[in-house]
């Protein structure tokens, strides 16, 4: 068997998410589906990043074993032709044997988009907030969530994860003309983690005890204390780092 990724993009708005489910269609299952027709065996994919309902990718690896040697250039006509126009394969590279998406990244990076003009061109992928939030406010209190801590507070689903421990590498906010945006780097998410913790600091960026507040919310490991989540449309798995 060879071993091989696959760097997948993917407008997320008409999938259930990335990962298989019975009678819904997620991203995974286009795939798994397009590679098991093209190589005329059972093929499985596993992902590096398990988005959300509604969640974007413009960098998410997926890997699989092939029974053949695979031609990079014939391979991506091929499954390129099969898949919707929703998701698209745009690298095919052999790796060691034994690699897997998930398990041997290293950290993820999500970027998470917010429109402050009426722009029909930016509706479908961002969140719309009228008022433009502090850059350096949104900065400084983000800060309370860098490192390893217990993020319980983020996720709906803390009682089906054995551990809730994950380490934020970096958050950095930045404003762009109509947009306001955020890179949010760690070494794993929980489910739903990214689009709390944004729906949260937008709530508080204005509040004047914000990083306080942040920090309150992140120790008390309580999903109710914290913000509702900024809606799916506005989030893109960005890259993933081996």
């Amino acid at each position: 068997m060879y071993s091989y990724s696959l760097r997948v993009s993917y407008d997320g708005t008409e999938f259930t998410g990335w990962q298989i489910q019975a009678n819904a269609r997620t991203v995974q299952g286009e795939l798994t589906s397009a590679l098991s027709k093209i190589l005329s065996s059972r093929i499985s994919v596993t992902g590096a990043g398990r988005t959300d309902t509604g969640v974007h990718s413009i960098g998410q690896i997926a890997s699989f074993l092939s029974p053949v040697k695979l031609s990079s250039y014939e391979f991506l006509y091929s499954v390129n032709s099969i898949l919707p126009f929703s998701i698209a394969v745009s690298e095919l590279q052999e790796v060691e044997s034994g690699f897997n998406a998930r398990f041997d990244a290293k950290s993820r990076v999500y970027y998470y988009f917010l429109s402050h003009a009426k722009d029909p061109f930016l509706h479908k992928y961002s969140w719309f907030r009228l008022v433009r939030p502090d850059i350096t406010k949104l900065n400084l209190m983000s800060r309370e969530l860098f490192g390893s801590h217990d993020f319980s507070s983020f996720t709906k689903h803390a009682g089906e994860v054995d551990n809730l421990i994950c380490t934020v590498k970096s958050i950095k906010w930045i404003g762009r003309r109509k947009l306001t945006y955020v890179r949010i780097e760690a070494d794993r998410f929980l489910h739903g983690m990214v689009r709390a913790m944004v729906g949260t600091l937008i709530r508080y960026w204005d509040h004047p005890d914000n990083s306080e507040i942040i920090k309150n919310i992140l120790l008390s490991c309580d999903r109710k204390e914290a913000s509702e989540s900024a809606p799916a449309k506005g989030l893109f798995l960005y890259k993933i780092n081996y």
